[in-house]
């Protein structure tokens, strides 16, 4: 929002519900921020997690690029911040986190120059994702000649796939460390730093890797929020130094030889884009071909999505890296000695308004993942069981009658269709997740499935099967 509002003024046009807009959105954001903060200043994932240095790094850098922007931030957040990532940055080894921190350390003049020559000299083991962030401090560090070594390094690292360029990491650590979107991202935004001292010797370098962000879109965005608004960054970076601001250009789409639309595209359309359908009724069985002309001044970005859907009933469960199975039990509360103790029955046929159900989800999966994020859609007719501390059921890991269950959970969300839970980690083998539910509303509804992935690789996923739920009076 941020960058999209800053560009909007070096264009010099006017959008009074998205200047009326950002700063609602951003309260709303930041807020949350403010809640899940922890005491020590730094940011976890989740509420209940331990302080990560990456995290809190991310939180601080967006906070203070808000403030730059004028935008309202809360400047004790920012303070423990930055305090965190000093604390962090002490004990911290790996040289990319490192080199994150040191960034966003750098907005407010609190960067470690020892600490950056040390990781420069040191630089031989980095992959292209953490020389990015090198070389962008030492944009701002004023040393072109380190600059220029660590971008020759950046450039022979290149993929090359036909017309596009893109990078990749070498070494694991975090996932996104080694992920080719996010990588690329921060090769642009080198690249484009850079660019004033070459000239135009990586403008033709930049357009290519750009083109390949972009076919890496999925609709309107890219494969999470987080991978999506590095992009963003970065394509805002590529537009405010390569001056893509003011095109004016005409394009023609065309569809199996047939003129499907022409459009003008001018610097007052950049805030809108172009979005073209094709229904299914346009196509011809096997190939299509989709031709685009171009004439006028300017670059034209564009990509293309297929959007298909199933009208089938009783969806079945699919595994695209893990198994996912979901069962609904009733729950019978008995007395054993001074305590009750709920005792689950497994639901085979309708349930009544009024009682309680156990909802529990298994997933399986053949090694050990971070960040990964379960939702499972509730009924129309039962609600969430928000209440549910002190519950003990029989063989059930999560409800012990104790007071410490929701810490086995990074973070639990109740929404108003689906229940989210989260894990830092998942270990391999099985984990079994569960929430409680009380049936209210008369009538027969199909559940929705469950849905399992990781959250920044979503593309790793899996989903139970459908299950049909049937309450009665």
């Amino acid at each position: 929002m941020v960058f999209v509002e800053d560009l909007f003024k070096d264009l010099g046009i006017e959008d009074p519900t998205l200047a009326a807009n950002i700063p609602k959105y951003f309260k709303v954001g930041s807020e949350r921020l403010y809640e899940l903060q922890h005491e020590d200043g730094g940011w976890g994932w989740w509420e209940n997690d331990e302080t990560h240095p990456y995290m809190t790094a991310y939180v601080t850098y967006g906070l203070i690029k808000a403030q730059q922007a004028g935008l309202e931030v809360q400047q004790d957040a920012i303070d423990r911040g930055i305090g965190s990532i000093k604390e962090q940055l002490k004990k911290e080894k790996d040289r990319t986190t490192q080199l994150f921190m040191l960034q966003t350390l750098s907005l407010v003049n609190q960067g470690d120059p020892k600490l950056l020559r040390k990781i420069y000299e040191d630089r031989k083991g980095l992959n292209p994702y953490a020389k990015a962030i090198l070389a962008l401090l030492l944009s701002q560090s004023g040393d072109p000649d380190k600059l220029q070594t660590v971008l020759q390094e950046i450039r022979e690292a290149k993929i090359v796939e036909d017309s596009l360029v893109h990078w990749e990491g070498q070494e694991f650590h975090y996932n996104w460390q080694d992920d080719s979107l996010e990588t690329t991202a921060y090769a642009l935004r080198a690249l484009v730093a850079g660019k004033s001292e070459n000239g135009s010797q990586d403008g033709e370098l930049i357009g290519k890797a750009s083109r390949w962000a972009l076919t890496q879109r999925i609709g309107d965005s890219w494969r999470s929020t987080k991978s999506t608004a590095i992009m963003v960054h970065a394509f805002y970076d590529v537009v405010k130094k390569t001056g893509e601001l003011a095109p004016d250009y005409s394009v023609s789409v065309y569809l199996n030889g047939e003129l499907v639309e022409s459009f003008k595209m001018t610097k007052e359309d950049l805030t809108r884009g172009r979005t073209i359908t094709i229904l299914d009724s346009q196509l011809k069985k096997g190939e299509n071909i989709i031709k685009l002309e171009k004439s006028g001044r300017g670059v034209l970005y564009y990509s293309a999505a297929l959007k298909y859907y199933t009208g089938e009933e009783n969806l079945q469960a699919s595994d695209h890296g893990f198994t996912v199975s979901r069962e609904y039990y009733r729950l019978k509360k008995v007395k054993r000695e001074d305590a009750y103790v709920y005792l689950p029955e497994k639901v085979e046929g309708p349930v009544k308004s009024g009682e309680e159900l156990l909802v529990r989800v298994t997933v399986k999966n053949p090694g050990n993942f971070e960040y990964f994020l379960l939702e499972d859609p509730i009924p129309a007719g039962a609600e969430v069981i928000k209440e549910d501390k002190g519950y003990e059921i029989e063989g059930d890991p999560n409800y012990t009658g104790e007071n410490t269950f929701e810490y086995r959970y990074a973070g639990k969300e109740i929404h108003d269709n689906r229940v989210a839970l989260s894990l830092t980690y998942l270990e391999q083998n099985e984990f079994v997740f569960s929430y409680l539910l009380r049936a209210q509303i008369p009538g027969e509804y199909h559940v929705m499935p469950a849905m399992g992935s990781l959250m920044y690789f979503p593309e790793k996923r899996g989903h139970s099967d459908e299950l049909l739920l049937k309450i009665e009076d």
